[in-house]
């Protein structure tokens, strides 16, 4: 188990497993876990996916949260709308990267 993922008590004799990303010395940002799908380090990074109460499924790279089902539109939708939106008649569009797919789904 890295730093980035603990386990601990809480509410008496009830364990309850959280991924954590440390933000700064002051301040730690927590998901309270319900499953881990994968775990596993590769050549560049630890990679975590989890099922989280608040978040839904959760892609957590080196301790750091990347993307969830609940917040991944606010991302896509900020780097394709605006360029969108300025164009004034946008017909094809180059997506470079966009691995997951929100970026194509949202243009």
């Amino acid at each position: 188990m890295n730093e980035n993922h603990s386990l601990r008590f809480e509410g008496g004799t009830a364990m309850k497993e959280f991924v954590t990303e440390h933000q700064s010395p002051y301040l730690d940002l927590s998901a309270e876990v319900t499953e881990i799908l994968y775990r596993g380090k590769s050549d560049f990074q630890d990679i975590l996916v989890a099922d989280t109460k608040e978040f839904g499924r959760m892609l957590v790279l080196d301790g750091v949260f990347q993307t969830s089902i609940k917040d991944e539109f606010i991302y896509h939708e900020s780097i394709v709308h605006i360029p969108l939106f300025l164009h004034p008649n946008p017909k094809h569009v180059l997506i470079i990267g966009g691995g997951d797919g929100g970026a194509a789904r949202e243009a």
